[in-house]
This record gives C-alpha cells, structure tokens and sequence, in this order.
C-alpha cells in the first residue's frame, strides 16, 4: 500500500492545537489532530485522522495515533466539503 502514494498529492489539515501541559524539560506540550488525505497512484483515497503530542522546538514527542476514516456519515454531502468550510 505505501508504495502506491504519491506523496506530491499528500493534503493536511490541521483541525486542532491544544496545550496540554509541560514537558520535562519545561518546553510547552500541545496535542495536535491533522486530518490527512494520501493519494494512490491508481486514483484512490485514504483518509485518515492522527492524533499526536508535540512541542514547542521538537515536532513530535509522542507517538502518532492512526485512524482510518472509512466514510463519512453525512449522505449527500460532497466528500470533502466539510473539511474545505474549516481550511
């Protein structure tokens, strides 16, 4: 499957940034949720939401959490309509 992306096509959206505390060190921690569409060669789309914590200096402290959206609930709705209103 990863073979397949074409990555040039990769879309992100960033739905939300919260600060969720300090980390050890003192640096502000933010947890962070993207809503990301990848792009199969063959045309396909893979939509997925990852959750993960962040800091202020460093992209990433925690590990990515992976949800696979399978489809949306709202029948009649263009599929990327929803997100478009919030970019």
């Amino acid at each position: 499957m990863l073979g397949n992306i074409d990555y040039t096509k990769t879309q992100a959206v960033q739905l939300a940034s919260e600060k969720i505390g300090k980390y050890e060190d003192g640096e502000q921690l933010w947890r962070e949720v993207y809503h990301i569409t990848f792009h199969e060669k063959n045309g396909n789309k893979i939509k997925v939401i990852t959750v993960n914590d962040a800091g202020e200096f460093e992209c990433l402290i925690s590990s990515v959490e992976v949800f696979v959206v399978s489809r949306h609930l709202l029948p009649g709705v263009e599929n990327d309509r929803m997100f478009k209103q919030i970019e």
